[in-house]
């Protein structure tokens, strides 16, 4: 999964995070790497999961979030980490139902970040809505719960809304609103530890 050009994109990221002595480093950083500068600031410095188009699937850098896992870890820093897009990652042909369940035990304590909208591929119907008591919210809470299993537990998961369809007329507040409170719901029942499976009927 990692592959020659997953290897030499990690390695070029981590050479400039780590370079110090470039003339940006000394004349915007006091000379620190920018992982030590954002160390010092407390300022989380995330890799997201690539956007890719049509006959591009996984050929984009570090698309595969095995990859990125790597990466974190080799960096080693509590202020590198993941965010994680599911949408852009299928768009990669990436089954997430196939994945998620072999990715390694400690992999949700590296992502800071979830971009969630409705779980469909992209190209045209990117960020849609999240339909309160939809499939699309069952599945992405069934992803999340199995993410805080492999250790996320702390961060942030937002609504990303992009260019889909308006969400039956609704005004972009009512979209948002919405979408934000079918997430406020998946937060509510991930703080319980609630099995997906076990979901009350209010969900």
């Amino acid at each position: 999964q990692f592959g020659f050009n997953g290897a030499v994109a990690a390695r070029y990221v981590e050479g400039h995070l780590r370079k110090k002595d470039h003339q940006f480093n000394k004349e915007l950083l006091n000379g620190m790497s920018a992982i030590e500068w954002c160390e010092k600031n407390k300022i989380q410095l995330l890799i997201e999961s690539p956007h890719t188009s049509g006959g591009q699937e996984g050929l984009t850098r570090l698309f595969h979030p095995i990859q990125m896992y790597a990466l974190c870890r080799k960096i080693n820093s509590p202020y590198f980490n993941m965010t994680i897009d599911f949408e852009q990652t299928m768009a990669n042909k990436i089954d997430l139902d196939k994945l998620i369940p072999t990715l390694p035990n400690d992999f949700g304590k590296y992502v800071f970040l979830f971009h969630l909208g409705d779980p469909i591929p992209y190209f045209g119907t990117a960020h849609i809505p999240i339909a309160i008591g939809s499939h699309g919210q069952e599945v992405l809470y069934t992803w999340l719960y199995a993410m805080k299993q492999k250790g996320f537990n702390h961060g942030y998961i937002i609504f990303e809304r992009g260019g889909g369809r308006s969400g039956g007329g609704k005004t972009m507040a009512e979209v948002f609103e919405h979408s934000v409170f079918t997430l406020r719901q998946m937060v509510k029942y991930l703080d319980k530890d609630v099995r997906p499976k076990d979901l009350p009927p209010e969900f």
